[in-house]
């Protein structure tokens, strides 16, 4: 018990320390609308998606995530709405938000530009009967920092041709305290960083029935850490995808898949196998993903499945 607890406040500190506090996901690649708000109503069409994530399976408090986004264009297909609500708890931490996003496209000679805002509010919460420390009159467990609603903001540009896409979001603009000290204290506990990802792939017919689709994503928070997923993935007959990626920054491989049941539903699982010192506490991260597609206007759409 007293080394599954070192090793919870070791996560939790490594996440506080740098003040990183964006879920991690694995199947990002069938909705980067988690990431960049300006990917709304790229698929033009309703898209509805829900991801339920458990990392590190067997260590009891891991990370839990679930997370519910929806976007659409609307008849004015210049503009695209979209909604992004998730919950994400790390043992005695969880962390709520509730976004809504406005994107505006353009039509390219040869492809679309779309950019996005996301604005909205959350919040961080520790359940402080929970937390077990060695010295109980640690400044923390006296003061018990108080959560609070702040507001947050994200942009994120985003670009695609029937060949490439490439984006870029920063999220967290406004930079806000998210945990301040009690009544003894009246300095910030925390404050939440920037994040910032860039991404891009292609997509390569290698014949009519597979297409190869490469891409990277790399992830920088300021004041904090830098990674980069490799991800690779091959799609047969139009209707499922397999794939593998590889994360720098925890050093992790994870396989995944996705399959079109029918022309609206889709569903998809990943498996995340960890190579360094954490895989003897844990084995591995289960991810699950349905995603549901409405066309309301009745629009013909021309669009493989690609995302």
């Amino acid at each position: 018990m007293k080394k599954l607890i070192i090793l919870l406040l070791l996560l939790f500190g490594s996440i506080a320390s740098f003040a990183q506090r964006d879920a991690l996901y694995s199947q990002y690649i069938f909705n980067y609308h988690i990431l960049n708000p300006a990917f709304s109503g790229s698929l033009e069409k309703l898209a509805i998606n829900l991801v339920n994530r458990n990392q590190w399976v067997g260590i009891n408090g891991a990370p839990h995530t679930i997370t519910f986004s929806t976007h659409m264009p609307i008849r004015n297909d210049r503009i695209a709405l979209g909604i992004y609500v998730y919950t994400d708890r790390l043992g005695p931490y969880t962390d709520f938000g509730f976004i809504s996003t406005y994107a505006y496209r353009v039509k390219l000679k040869k492809g679309k530009l779309s950019l996005g805002l996301q604005m909205g509010v959350k919040q961080s919460d520790i359940d402080w009967d929970m937390v077990v420390m060695e010295k109980m009159n640690d400044i923390y467990l006296l003061t018990r920092p108080q959560s609070k609603i702040i507001p947050d903001a994200n942009f994120g540009i985003y670009y695609s041709n029937d060949n490439f896409f490439a984006g870029f979001s920063s999220k967290h603009l406004f930079e806000r305290a998210f945990v301040e000290k009690g009544s003894e204290g009246g300095s910030n506990f925390k404050s939440l960083s920037r994040h910032f990802y860039t991404y891009l792939g292609g997509f390569l017919h290698i014949n009519k029935r597979l297409v190869y689709r490469p891409s990277v994503l790399i992830k920088f928070v300021d004041n904090g850490d830098f990674s980069i997923d490799f991800n690779s993935s091959i799609m047969i007959n139009d209707l499922f995808w397999i794939g593998v990626s590889y994360r720098t920054n925890i050093n992790s491989l994870v396989f995944l898949t996705e399959i079109k049941v029918n022309t609206k539903l889709k569903v998809g699982y990943s498996y995340d196998t960890y190579l360094g010192d954490i895989r003897a506490y844990n084995i591995g991260t289960h991810e699950f993903f349905v995603g549901y597609e409405i066309n309301p206007f009745d629009r013909v759409v021309y669009r493989p499945y690609y995302f």
